[in-house]
């Protein structure tokens, strides 16, 4: 099932509507991010941006700012609103959709196509070939050229192919709501303990955060069966390729979670990038926690 843009705008309104403190933080969001893009067209025409990474210098405004605005709001909406929005989202086959679905919130849509000139309905396929397109002058494995699978996935493919995944994990789930439901909520409660964990850096950090990825996704194998028969229905060829991809990933954490997909199951590919150096979500969590004055005060809360 697809959605149109116009479809998932419509029913976006109606949520934010409901929620009409969001709607300042929205407009604010729209002016910073052109306001950052107007700074990177503005840089490249000047000679600063180098020929060629204007897109990829863009992209990154666009990925910032939507994480931005997500941080910034998803208190203000209940999971379930969270979920039906993700899921309406994930079914818009265009790329500017795809970027805001997999962790975006209510406005996330609106926001992306505020960033860019207008939605046009491109394939997924279609964005993945940009992406590789993209990655080629600074490849060093030969995929974004060939697209043959090398030895080791250079960090640029990597970085597509990762991507890839979670959108089209996004996709999968959208269409069974109470498992992208389950599966959101459990990713939820390991983001918040790896960024806590993250506040208190110490010795043996690494080992506690793999071990609390590893919980996470044995609990997403739990989900997995519990939704076995929704799943028979599912066409997960592309998902799991994209996850063999990564499993030749220079990244250790990711490729060790990829390797667990097939007990793991949907949620694996979301999962596999809070184990990231530096991971996005994970570091939008950690700045939430100290907003709230919340810091963790002693080690070992999250063990029990």
């Amino acid at each position: 099932m697809t959605v149109t843009a116009e479809e998932a705008l419509a029913r976006e309104d109606e949520v934010l509507e409901r929620h009409p403190v969001v709607l300042p933080e929205l407009e604010e969001a729209i002016t910073a991010g052109r306001r950052e893009i107007d700074g990177v067209v503005a840089r490249f025409h000047d000679g600063t941006v180098e020929h060629g990474r204007e897109e990829e210098a863009l992209r990154a405004v666009r990925e910032r700012t939507l994480r931005r605005f997500a941080t910034r709001v998803a208190a203000e909406f209940t999971s379930e609103e969270i979920s039906t929005w993700r899921a309406i989202a994930g079914q818009v086959r265009d790329a500017l959709a795809a970027a805001a679905a997999p962790t975006g919130v209510p406005g996330a849509l609106r926001l992306s196509y505020a960033l860019d000139d207008a939605p046009d309905d491109v394939p997924l396929a279609g964005a993945l070939d940009d992406l590789l397109a993209d990655a080629r002058d600074v490849c060093v494995c030969g995929y974004a050229q060939t697209r043959r699978p090398p030895k080791q996935l250079c960090a640029a493919c990597s970085d597509v192919i990762l991507h890839a995944w979670t959108v089209e994990e996004s996709r999968l789930l959208s269409t069974v709501p109470p498992w992208m439901a389950e599966v959101d909520a459990r990713l939820a409660e390991a983001l918040e303990e790896l960024a806590r964990l993250s506040l208190r850096p110490q010795e043996g950090l690494s080992d506690d955060l793999r071990t609390v990825r590893r919980r996470a996704g044995r609990s997403l194998g739990r989900i997995s069966k519990a939704h076995r028969s929704e799943a028979t229905g599912l066409d997960l060829a592309t998902w799991t390729g994209f996850a063999e991809l990564i499993m030749r990933s220079s990244y250790t954490e990711p490729r060790g979670d990829a390797r667990r997909h097939h007990r793991w199951g949907l949620g694996t590919a979301r999962l596999a990038t809070f184990g990231l150096a530096g991971s996005p979500e994970v570091a939008a969590r950690m700045k939430a926690i100290v907003r709230r004055g919340d810091t963790p005060k002693r080690r070992s809360w999250w063990a029990r």
